[in-house]
Formats: structure tokens, sequence, C-alpha cells
């Protein structure tokens, strides 16, 4: 069965909120050093747009990321980093305009 994407970043999003609920706070509200950081392609250094924004800083949140960058395998490869084993991929939506 393929996955939806769009169904997959709202239910990031939706347990993102329901993380942060009891404390009256949402996940990326964090200040200090559980802050999130404004997601941007490691390679580029283009920041991220609309809904990739909170389905990146959810992923962040719940995996305890501490950095905002984010890349492709295949780029993160090319910058001669090391992807851990085990990590796994997060959920995009790439739009394109014609």
């Amino acid at each position: 069965m393929k996955t939806d994407i769009y169904e997959s970043i709202t239910n990031q999003i939706v347990a993102a909120i329901e993380r942060g609920a009891e404390k009256f706070v949402m996940p990326w509200h964090q200040k200090g050093e559980n802050a999130l950081f404004m997601p941007v392609n490691a390679t580029s250094g283009k920041a991220y747009r609309g809904v990739n924004i909170l389905a990146l800083w959810a992923i962040a949140e719940h995996r305890g990321y501490s950095s905002g960058e984010w890349a492709t395998f295949k780029q993160w490869t090319e910058a001669g980093a090391k992807v851990r084993k085990g990590e796994k991929g997060g959920a995009c939506c790439f739009l394109v305009h014609l």
C-alpha cells in the first residue's frame, strides 16, 4: 500500500502537538538548549518553506536533533558527511511550479 505523503506529514504534526499538549506549549516553541532551529538545506543553505517547516520541526523534536540542517543521503555523502547507521529519512513536499 502506497503511503500518502500528506497524511504522513499531518500525522507527524499532530503527534508533535499531542506531545506538547500537557505542557501548554507546542514543541517548536521551546527555548534554550531544546530550541528547534529553522530548517535549512545543509548543502544549499536554502530555508525550507510552508508545511515542510512544521514537518521537519516535528521530526527534529521527536528524534532529539539539535541542528536545523537537513539533506538527502546523497547530499550528505557528497559533502563528506556520514549518516549514522539506523537513521531514517523524513518526509517533505516538493512542489514544482510549471
